[in-house]
Order: C-alpha cells, then structure tokens, then sequence
C-alpha cells in the first residue's frame, strides 16, 4: 500500500482537502504515471508542475496520456507497485 505525503502535495501546488485519497494510477496501453485524488476526481498530469490536474468525470475524456498520446485512454486495471513509484517522476509524493 502506498503512503502519500499530502503535505508535501499541497506544498506543490497539489489540491488538498483533508479527505483526501490519492492514488497512483498508471495507462493502460503505456504504463505512464499519474497521481490521482479520488476524493475530488484531480488527475495531476505533470509531477513537477501540479497546476496541470484535470477534473475526472465519467463520460469526459482526459488530455492525451503524456507518455503514448492515446487519445481514449483509461486507468490500468494492474496497480502500481511501491519501486515503480519511487523510480518513477513522482517518487516524491511517497511518504
């Protein structure tokens, strides 16, 4: 189970509300990373610059996935795991 250091997400610009509940979701077709709050559906696109985060509703499709360009792509169904994290960009939002 990943821990998230929410301080350190909102220090950086990230969306905090106090119920929160990130996770780390990856492309299905590519395996890119991004950071997820499930709480208020913010999909953070960019690990360095927090401000590019787009709503999540269902039936409205997200930005191109950052790593492949699919256009209609979706959270993989296969979790992340702790090492695919830390190596990754967004090592730093880990506790």
């Amino acid at each position: 189970m990943l821990e998230f250091n929410i301080s350190l997400i909102g220090q950086r610009g990230g969306n905090v509300c106090g119920q929160d509940h990130f996770v780390m979701v990856a492309c299905e077709h590519c395996r890119s990373h991004y950071l997820y709050n499930e709480a208020l559906k913010d999909i953070y696109y960019d690990a360095d610059d927090l401000s590019r985060r787009f709503f999540r509703i269902e039936g409205i499709n997200l930005p191109p996935c950052k790593g492949c360009g699919s256009i209609k792509w979706l959270f993989s169904e296969h979790p992340l795991t702790d090492v695919e994290v830390q190596l990754g960009a967004w090592g730093w939002v880990l506790e």
